[in-house]
């Protein structure tokens, strides 16, 4: 019989056949294990379709259900086998992930204490479907500067900083399920040499911002406080005023960029916007170049 949608509490699930919660918090390290022991208690709960091994249930009610997994290749690919039991926005989180992806199926950067999630979306609507992955960004950027930090969206898919980056969004759509991949730097990030150089903007994490977060309870704030921006201030937009609220946080906006387009040759002019398709607009010294795959880059380069 199939299981019913999972309720609104935190599940710790994939822990092994022989593992106690106790062996499990020794295991994850010391943030994650504070975050998981403010959750608590745990009690044992029925395994969840789709995520092999023994499930715990935090006490603590939240919006939407969040799945804590030990340990997984991709959070993204756990949430797809899933979906018969998570509504829309529940999410899943890894601890630690081995096989994350981020844009053109490269391979994303991992890290204990970082957050490593995939939260089910729901479909938008049909007037502002091609914004979608931008406004995910959107959604995530909003959250963070409720929180205080004031992130910025640089197209396609990455949240910023002053420059330089602190997540990643990946959106994938699979049997009607509608997944956002989403990564941010909480306590370290890749080191330079790791990067797209001279494309990729450097990455920061926030706690070298200054700002100290517990990846679940980050996670939990971050998904309410999203779910809010996205369902009552962006869903009732025109597209016009969806791309108009995009360039308030969009990262090199009106600025003097360099270009890669994919499989095209580098060039360089002023980042003028986004277009209702979700491309980018570059104004260069002979009109106005649209870009609908690649990357650019407001720090000098050489060819």
């Amino acid at each position: 019989m199939p299981q019913d949608l999972l309720p609104p509490r935190v599940f710790l699930a994939g822990v092994d056949a022989h593992q106690r919660i106790e062996d499990v918090l020794r295991e994850v390290g010391p943030q994650w294990r504070e975050d998981l022991t403010h959750w608590g208690p745990w009690q044992e709960a029925d395994p969840i379709s789709g995520i092999p091994g023994l499930c715990f249930a935090a006490a603590k009610p939240v919006a939407s259900p969040v799945v804590v997994v030990p340990r997984c290749a991709s959070s993204l690919d756990l949430l797809s086998r899933a979906t018969a039991v998570l509504p829309p926005w529940g999410s899943v989180l890894a601890v630690h992930q081995s096989a994350g992806r981020g844009q053109l199926r490269r391979r994303w950067w991992s890290q204990a204490g970082n957050i490593l999630a995939a939260v089910r979306w729901p479909q938008p609507p049909a007037a502002v479907e091609p914004l979608l992955p931008l406004m995910i960004g959107l959604s995530l950027a909003g959250a963070f500067r409720e929180l205080g930090v004031a992130l910025a969206i640089k197209w396609p898919n990455d949240l910023v900083w002053q420059g330089r980056k602190v997540g990643g969004v990946l959106v994938e759509e699979r049997s009607d399920c509608l997944a956002a991949g989403i990564g941010i730097n909480l306590v370290q990030a890749p080191d330079a040499s790791m990067l797209r150089d001279p494309w990729a903007y450097p990455a920061t994490s926030l706690a070298a911002l200054g700002r100290y977060f517990r990846p679940l309870t980050l996670w939990q704030d971050l998904v309410n406080r999203a779910q809010n921006w996205y369902m009552k201030d962006l869903c009732e937009q025109t597209s016009s005023d969806l791309v108009a609220l995009l360039h308030t946080f969009l990262a090199g906006w009106r600025e003097q960029v360099r270009v890669l387009p994919t499989g095209q040759s580098p060039f360089t002019g002023v980042l003028s916007g986004i277009a209702p398709d979700g491309a980018l607009r570059i104004t260069t010294a002979s009109g106005v170049a649209t870009l609908s795959s690649g990357s650019y880059t407001l720090f000098p380069t050489t060819d």
